[in-house]
């Protein structure tokens, strides 16, 4: 979808929705085909604060229980697809073979082959690792909002 075909109101920028949802312990498929409708952010911010463009990001809602407290389900985040380096732990959301995810992950050093650590929040959800070639990054969780 061509973010371009979809003009923004005046100080606003479009922002594609990652569909289906990620999971926090589930979730689908990842493929350019997945992004879905648009939702509009304010362009100070997107530019200013998050040093983004807005074909740099996705927004994700996400949903389980096993980023909590820190994420809830239902919350929605915003991704910066630029960032995938996972030389620096941090929330990304994932591919990891089998679902799309909303996790913290890190690489495991000096392992062989190249192994990828993800893990929850919340202690009742054990980490789990996997190849680092099965595992796609979609990027770095920089922004989250929660209803009340």
């Amino acid at each position: 979808m061509s973010i371009a075909r979809f003009p923004a109101p005046q100080g606003y920028v479009a922002v594609p929705t990652l569909e289906p949802r990620a999971g926090m312990g589930g979730g689908g498929i990842v493929d350019g085909k997945y992004l879905g409708p648009l939702r509009f952010f304010e362009e100070s911010f997107v530019r200013n604060e998050l040093r983004a463009a807005p074909e740099d990001l996705c927004v994700v809602e996400v949903e389980g229980q096993s980023m909590e407290p820190l994420l809830r389900h239902g919350d929605t985040v915003l991704v910066d697809r630029r960032k995938v380096n996972l030389g620096m732990e941090g929330i990304f959301v994932l591919y990891d073979g089998e679902y799309v995810v909303c996790k913290w992950a890190e690489r495991v050093h000096g392992s062989e082959p190249p192994m990828v650590r993800i893990r929850s929040s919340n202690l009742d959800f054990s980490p789990y690792e996997i190849e680092a070639e099965r595992c796609q990054i979609l990027g770095r969780v920089v922004w989250f909002a929660r209803r009340l």
